[in-house]
Parts: structure tokens; C-alpha cells; sequence
């Protein structure tokens, strides 16, 4: 076909899969470079605000439900410093810390020890006994529960002899004439007994109403407690406070609201820790919080004093032992010398005596020493007795090497015996290495103590040699002067390690008086803040609100397969558009002779100046209809357009050349008879078949349905047909067969001067309207113009989808200014 550079004139090729600029249209640019229509998806979005104010009503609904019923979870902190008195530590070289544990820091170290501590289930039971949380208050609104503690209108004293429902909710009922009665309601109770940690039975449902008495006792089989008034009289707190609870918990139940417990470094490798806690209730998360730390540091300061309190308890138990002895030897002295007149000694004799004293007295310590060795080492091979070490100096060892190992020993004794009760404790690596430290620390002190057993051994073998030598040379001295001079011995000794036991006991109390613990609270914890919900729920409604309908639209225009603009079209095919057919209002199928001035026969009146410019200077003009099936609405269009041709006054006829699926008579109203199907098969003249309709304008039905409809179609009578009637009208308007399902349009096309393709939007399939076109295009289909129809007016602006504005220029009339040229189609 030759090409046209009239724009009007439908280019070849007429799809644009195959179309590129040289047609002159002026997109250049293929589908795979097609540039995002901004436009269109706007105006979609703006066509739609009805559904994005229906869905932002909804999400920020349901985000106001969410933020009233979602339980409120506040966050307390506080700030603390470990191993803060360093000065209270005793020396312990790097170097062993690295054999000990490796690859671990003091710091590190200890920052790993307080956050598996501080987490333990065992800690966490022994702060909430600490604590009055057994007893729960709170008021019931319409969306969630109010804890009141700590400022509950009455107090709830527990009797934990007597068992007690757990988790019943009871209510203060004020029944008239003075009485007072607790009512609860209840399913699947637990009954708990405090005394023994245990729950004793379960019951289905519990209903009751137990009148309280005069002091305040309530008692059931299933609880006992008794109420107590603060400000308010009880009966007036139960007339006042109509939905006020409460209800009792065991500790081991609570132990899971306090077992997420966030630890962190303040910064890495810090001495300063944060703790974290969120809890349901900002008074109970800053009092539990609190009391854990308080707990913490006076049983930190304890096992520090450990050591101290066992060493002054087996200086006691020595200085006992060594008072009855000397209160002993001073009696029996005292009588010797009452009942023995015994003279004083001469001065080189006291001298040796002295010197045996002298000796005694270090071998009394020397045996201290060595008894200390021994209970030590029975201490070691025990892991439970960690709380009886002893502190070597207690015994007179000077070894600081010795007690900071011993102190170490009891530290990671204690830690292993705080984790104990830990169910995965065997498989963290902190208790891994608190084992791999306690054998190689048990180890060093087992080297040291040997050590020092060896020393002291050899010291007691050569002090006893010098002994037994003094006395040999005493054996000349006179039998009295002798045992006095025993007894005298004998006495002096036991005073003078009771003075020495006195004096260590005097030591070790001043260094547990000036013990600090190692860590230190810098900040307890105060008010909390609250962390949920918080109102990024309602920028998260306010979001989804936007996105759902967005995504909805996308997905439904992504999924949708049916034109629906004008961009739509262009995006398939490089053909005009020649006119834009509004939805019709008025209820019937000839709109524009029967309502000659309403806006859609003004479209039509539109479409009738379009296409006189294209057909200018055609003696007879053939417009055919067709479109790619049925229901596009082809036949009203082709009727309307006959009636404004004929209102022109223009002799006009309408073929009803759908010889398949007819409906043009039924659109004018017309009985069935006979028609071109008559006069195709030679049964009628066309005078006989033509049918005055209007002023101007005649039908033509077709007749009855014949089983060839295309070979009649393709026939020497229809050339006959249209060269007489050409000879009696001005205008010739043929509704045929939709061309996406037959090919009665192609072979009707070469009889007329203009071929009207009807699209519908919302209603016409794209790969439909396109493989049309490639059909008709193989078919040398030319003279084409597209109509669209069907447009459903939107306010201030008629579109189908988007974008199409036809504003009002005079009455009725609109302005189009399509600005088609003035060649015809070739």
C-alpha cells in the first residue's frame, strides 16, 4: 500500500510491534522504550479518592483499635559500674587471667558474668520474693487493663498457710445493709500453695461470693486473705470503684514477665553496663529493677566477705579453745605455787626456759599453719563448701599469691553454684569457662598449698630438734623449780597465742568493715517511658491506608486486559481516532433524530464533519461498521450516524449487512422481513427491500440468516447491490460483521470509502483489537479511523480511564479540534 502523509489516513503498518518513525508520527521509540505515563497512573489514582478515603478510614480504624486494646509495655534503665572499687581487689596478674580464660578481658569477663547472673531464673524468683507482686489490682476498661500498684485503694493480705486461687479475678461488692462481699468468676483456676511452691489442684470454674467480716477476713476453701483500708472506707471504695479487681500470683508465674531483661556495654569493652526492662507495669518494671540491683550489690558485698566472716569464725572457734585452756593453766600455776613454796630461779635458767617458750610457741603456730593446710585442702574437694574457705593469713601464711587464688576460687565457686538451676547451663559458654578457670586456679592453689605443707614440715622437725635439746640439758634442775617452771611455760604459750588469735580476729573485722563492693549503681532506675504501642501504629494505618488501594489499582490495571484510554490505543495501533461517542442516557437506540439537541448527538454531529473532511470530494460515500466482536455497540453507532447524515439532508440508507447475528432491525424497531439476504440470492429487487425509517433516511435489514454468508457476501450481486443503490443516496452506512470473528468486513471493505472501527472501552480485549488489526493489515485493509464509544462521563470531564476533557464551547455543541487534515484517504 502507498503510503499517505495524511495524518487522518491509516498507515501501514497499522500495528505498532511494527511501526517505527518513519511513519511520522512522531513516538520513535518501540515498546521495550515506551516512557512511563506518569499521567495516567495519576489520574487513576485521583478517579479512585473515594476508595483511599474508604481505606484510610479502615487502617487508621484499625490502627486506633490497636493503640487503645495493645497492652502497655513501658522501659525502665539503669546504669551500673562493674569491678567500680578496684582498690578493695587483691593483685592478680594479667598474665594468669589470659592462662585462665583466654582471649577474655577482666572487663569482658566480668560483663559476661553479670548478664548471665543477673538473667537467671534463681535471681529472678529470690528479687520477686523480695516483693509484694503476689497480690495484682487493676481496673478493666473497654480496651485493656490498668495496674494500680503501688497506689491500690486497700491492701490484700495474704494468708500463705491457707492455699489460694491463682489468677481469679475477684471484685468488691457492696450488698446493702453494711455488708461487703468478694464475687469472682472463674475457669480453669489453679489453686497454689505458697508454703510449698506447688500448684494443688485445678478447678473447671469457679464462681463465688464470700461476705468479708468485721476485721476484714475473707475465707474460702479456695483462698484466704484479709482486707485492709488505706485512705477510703472499704464500702465506699466498692461503691465508687465499680470496675476495680484484683487477683493473686505465684512468683514462678511472674518470672517470665521479668526474664527479658536487655543488658548492653555502654560502649565496647566499658566498665559501665546498661540495663534495660520492659514490663506492663511502669511502677512494678522501676521497683523490680531497682530491687534487683540492691540484692545484687549486698550479695556481692557478702561473697567479698565471705572469706572474712569464715576466717572470724574459726578464729572463735580456736580463741574458745583457748581460753578454756588457759583459764585452766592459770588455776593449776596458781595452786602450785599456793601449795609449794618455791623460790624464783636463777636467771641462766629462766633464760633456757625462755628460749623453750620461744620455740614452743613458734611450733604452736607452725601446727596452725599446718591444720590449715589440711582443712583447706578437705575444703578444695568439696564444690559445695565454697562459703568455708579460710584466709591463709588467719593461720599466719603470708602467701598473697595464695589468698587472691583462694578468693578467685571462691568467686567461681559461687558463680558455678548461682547456675545451677540454669536448664541449659551446660552448654553456655560462660559456665565453660568458670569450669576450665576453677581447674586450673584449683590446681595453683593445690601447688602452693604443697608448697607451703613442705616448709612448714621442715620447720616443725627442726624446732622440735631444738626442743627436745634445751630439755635434755633441764633435767638437772630441782623437781619443783622444774614443774613450775612447766607450768609457767605451759601458760605464758596459751596467753600468747590467745593475745595472737585476738589480734588476727581484730585484723579481719577492720578489713570486712572497710570492704566496698566491687560494683557500684550509678543510676537506679526511675520512671519509665513508654515504648508500645506508640503512634508510629497510626503512620503505619496512615501508610497502608495509601499503599492497599495503590497496590489494588496496580494489580487490577496490570491484570486488566481491556482498552481503557486513549493511550491504550496508541500504545497498540498507529491509527486515528476520528471521534469520541459518549454513553447514552436517553434509553433508546436512535438518539440523535429523536434527541436531536442532547450532547451525544452533538458527538455524532462531530464525527459527520470528521469524516467529511476525509471522504472530501467523493461523489458516493460508503462508511462501513465494524469492530472485533460483538457488543461494542457497531449497530448504534452506524443508526446514529444515519440519523445526523439524514438530518443534514443527506438521502441516506443503512445497510444491516450482519447477515450472522442481525440486530439492526430490532434496534429500529422494524418487524422481521425480508432483506439482503433476499436480494443476494436473487429472490428480490432492492426496491422491493428498502424501508422509509425516517425523513432522509431508509433501511435495509438482512433478512433471514443464510448458511454462507461470506461466499453471498463475496458475490457479483453485492457489487450490484451497492452500484444501485449508490445511484439513489448520498451516503451508504453498512453495520457488518464484527472482523475479529469473520471476515465479512474484509470483504465488504473494497466497496467503501471509509471503514469505522468501534472500540469500547473497558470492554474491548487488547490482544483482540490487535490481532484484528494484523488481520485486517494482511487483508490490505485500508481507510480506517477508529471510534470510540461508549465513554462514561466523569464530572467536569468525559473520559474513559482518564484524560479526556471536552469542554463546553457553545450550547450543547463541544469542542473537539481533533485538527484532521483536509486530504482524503487514498
Amino acid at each position: 500500500m502507498k503510503q499517505n502523509n495524511n495524518p487522518n489516513i491509516a498507515p501501514t503498518p497499522l500495528t505498532r510491534r511494527y511501526a517505527d518513525d518513519d511513519y511520522g508520527y512522531g513516538y520513535g521509540y518501540g515498546p521495550e522504550e515506551k516512557p512511563f505515563n506518569y499521567r495516567k497512573w495519576i489520574y487513576l489514582m485521583l478517579s479512585n479518592w473515594k476508595w483511599f478515603v474508604l481505606s484510610l478510614v479502615v487502617t487508621l480504624g484499625i490502627a486506633w483499635w490497636a493503640y487503645r486494646s495493645a497492652p502497655r509495655i513501658f522501659e525502665v534503665k539503669s546504669v551500673v559500674m562493674l569491678d567500680a572499687n578496684k582498690q578493695q581487689q587483691n593483685i592478680l596478674s594479667e598474665d594468669f587471667m589470659k592462662v585462665v580464660q583466654p582471649g577474655m578481658s577482666r572487663d569482658n569477663r566480668n560483663f559476661v558474668n553479670f548478664s548471665v547472673l543477673m538473667s537467671l531464673d534463681t535471681r529472678i524468683l529470690q528479687t520477686l520474693e523480695n516483693l509484694d507482686f503476689n497480690v495484682q489490682m487493676y481496673t478493666r476498661g473497654m480496651f485493656n487493663f490498668s495496674d494500680l500498684y503501688p497506689d491500690y485503694p486497700f491492701i490484700v493480705e495474704l494468708d500463705k498457710a491457707h492455699v489460694q486461687a491463682i489468677n481469679l479475678d475477684l471484685q468488691l461488692e457492696n450488698g446493702g445493709s453494711g455488708m461487703l462481699y468478694v464475687v469472682g468468676k472463674g475457669e480453669n483456676v489453679a489453686v497454689h500453695d505458697f508454703l510449698t511452691g506447688k500448684d494443688m489442684q485445678r478447678v473447671a470454674k469457679v464462681e463465688v461470693r464470700v461476705p468479708v467480716q468485721e476485721d476484714g477476713t475473707v475465707e474460702h476453701e479456695l483462698f484466704k486473705f484479709r482486707l485492709r483500708e488505706t485512705e477510703l472506707p472499704l464500702a465506699e471504695v466498692a461503691k465508687e470503684k465499680k470496675e476495680l479487681y484484683f487477683s493473686f500470683i505465684n512468683n514462678k508465674r511472674l518470672i517470665a514477665d521479668y526474664k527479658e531483661l536487655q543488658i548492653s556495654e555502654a560502649a565496647k569493652n566499658a566498665s559501665v553496663v546498661t540495663l534495660t526492662l520492659r514490663a506492663k507495669s511502669n511502677a512494678k518494671a522501676q521497683a523490680f529493677l531497682n530491687k534487683h540491683l540492691e540484692l545484687w550489690i549486698n550479695q556481692d558485698l557478702e561473697k567479698k566477705n565471705l572469706t572474712a566472716v569464715s576466717t572470724i569464725s574459726f578464729i572463735d572457734e580456736q580463741l574458745k579453745s583457748m581460753r578454756d585452756t588457759l583459764d585452766r593453766m592459770g588455776r593449776k600455776l596458781e595452786n602450785f605455787r599456793v601449795s609449794n613454796d618455791v623460790i624464783i630461779p636463777e636467771a641462766q635458767i629462766t633464760g633456757s626456759y625462755a628460749k623453750l617458750q620461744e620455740l614452743e610457741t613458734n611450733l604452736l603456730q607452725l601446727n596452725l599453719q599446718k591444720d590449715y593446710v589440711t582443712r583447706l585442702r578437705s575444703y578444695l574437694q568439696n564444690r559445695a563448701d565454697y562459703t568455708k574457705l579460710i584466709s591463709p593469713e588467719a593461720a599466719g601464711i603470708n602467701s598473697p599469691v595464695l589468698s587472691q587464688m583462694i578468693s578467685e576460687l571462691a568467686r567461681i565457686r559461687g558463680e558455678l553454684h548461682a547456675m545451677r538451676d540454669k536448664e541449659d547451663v551446660k552448654s553456655n559458654p560462660y559456665y565453660t569457662e568458670l569450669i576450665k578457670a576453677e581447674q586450673t586456679t584449683l590446681a595453683t592453689v593445690k601447688e602452693n598449698l604443697a608448697s607451703i605443707e613442705q616448709f612448714v614440715s621442715s620447720n616443725i622437725t627442726a624446732l622440735e630438734r631444738q626442743r627436745n635439746q634445751i630439755k635434755s640439758n633441764q633435767t638437772s634442775l630441782p623437781a619443783k623449780e622444774q614443774e613450775l617452771y612447766d607450768l609457767q611455760r605451759a601458760y605464758n604459750l596459751t596467753s600468747e597465742v590467745n593475745n595472737l588469735l585476738m589480734s588476727r580476729r581484730m585484723e579481719t573485722e577492720v578489713v570486712k568493715a572497710s570492704s566496698r563492693p566491687d560494683n557500684e549503681v550509678l543510676e537506679f532506675a526511675s520512671a519509665g517511658i513508654l515504648v508500645s504501642p506508640t503512634y508510629m501504629l497510626f503512620a503505619i494505618g496512615l501508610f497502608a491506608g495509601l499503599a492497599l488501594p495503590i497496590l489494588v489499582l496496580v494489580l487490577l490495571q496490570l491484570l486488566n486486559n481491556k482498552i481503557q484510554s486513549e493511550e491504550d490505543i496508541n500504545e497498540i495501533t498507529t491509527l486515528p481516532v476520528i471521534g469520541h461517542i459518549v454513553m447514552s442516557t436517553e434509553g433508546k437506540q436512535m438518539v440523535t433524530m429523536d434527541h436531536p439537541t442532547a450532547p451525544i448527538t452533538e458527538a455524532f454531529r462531530a464525527l459527520r464533519t470528521s469524516f467529511d473532511y476525509i471522504v472530501k470530494g467523493k461523489g458516493h460515500k460508503v462508511i462501513m461498521f465494524t469492530s472485533s466482536t460483538s457488543g461494542e455497540g457497531k449497530t448504534f453507532c452506524a443508526l446514529n450516524l444515519a440519523g445526523v447524515l439524514a438530518m443534514a439532508g443527506k438521502k441516506t440508507i443503512l445497510l444491516g449487512f450482519d447477515l450472522r447475528k442481525p440486530r439492526l432491525g430490532e434496534y429500529a424497531g422494524v418487524a422481521r422481513r425480508d432483506g439482503i439476504t433476499n436480494f443476494l440470492i436473487g429472490q428480490a429487487r432492492v426496491d422491493d427491500l428498502i424501508i422509509p425509517y425516517r425523513p432522509n433516511l431508509d433501511l435495509m435489514v438482512s433478512g433471514a440468516t443464510p448458511p454462507n454468508p461470506a461466499d453471498l457476501i463475496d458475490s457479483e450481486n453485492t457489487d450490484e447491490l451497492f452500484k444501485q443503490l449508490k445511484e439513489k443516496y448520498d451516503y451508504i452506512v453498512v453495520d457488518t460483521s464484527p472482523v475479529g470473528l469473520v471476515t465479512d468486513a474484509l470483504i465488504l471493505s473494497r466497496h467503501s470509502d471509509l471503514n469505522i472501527y468501534v472500540i469500547r472501552p473497558k470492554f474491548t480485549v487488547k490482544p483482540v483489537f490487535e490481532n484484528t488489526l494484523a488481520q485486517m493489515e494482511k487483508s490490505n485493509m485500508s481507510k480506517l479511523g477508529l471510534l470510540v464509544n461508549g465513554i462514561i462521563p466523569v464530572k467536569n470531564r468525559y473520559g474513559y480511564g482518564y484524560g479526556y476533557g471536552y469542554g463546553y464551547g457553545y450550547g450543547y455543541g463541544y469542542g473537539y479540534g481533533y485538527g484532521y487534515g483536509e486530504k482524503e484517504i487514498k
